[in-house]
């Protein structure tokens, strides 16, 4: 028996913008997880193989931090992008960036400095796509189907 006021309506999901949407959301969900361990791996393989610089546990996290920064630090250039042009265009420009932060790594495995620069490379491009999805999802539900509209009984502002 179907309930008449669920709090997520499922066929919505189902409509082609929102499930490519969701979609383009998983790809770029591997993109982060792929980065996040292979990152710190190089950064602490041992010199002796003649592939790593063989930073400690410590300082492998330390060299990531800025990567995170990065991912934090361009989300109002990506929010200004996504006003002025459109969040799919932020998540394009985001899913290119993230393509030439791969390109890119294929040079740059062999340094602490190259493996920070493709990973903070990597992560601005994430955070140009995540910062256009919620406003995508938003854009192509309608507004008494959204949590916050005060018609769909879900209003998160408590009115």
């Amino acid at each position: 028996m179907a309930h008449p006021a669920p709090l997520v309506d499922l066929r919505s999901s189902a409509r082609r913008p929102i499930l490519m949407t969701n979609l383009s959301s998983i790809a770029i969900g591997f993109a982060m997880y792929a980065m996040s361990p292979a990152a710190p791996q190089l950064l602490q393989l041992p010199e002796a193989t003649g592939y790593g610089p063989g930073q400690s546990m410590l300082s492998a996290g330390l060299w990531m931090a800025p990567a995170g920064l990065g991912m934090m630090a361009v989300a109002p250039l990506a929010a200004k992008l996504s006003a002025a042009y459109g969040p799919k265009i932020s998540l394009l420009v985001g899913a290119l960036i993230i393509a030439c932060g791969y390109g890119v790594a294929l040079g740059l495995m062999g340094s602490a400095l190259g493996v920070l620069g493709f990973a903070l490379i990597i992560s601005v491009g994430i955070g140009f796509a995540f910062a256009a999805m919620p406003a995508l999802i938003m854009e192509m539900v309608p507004t008494p189907r959204s949590a916050d509209s005060p018609l769909s009984g879900n209003s998160l502002s408590g009115k």
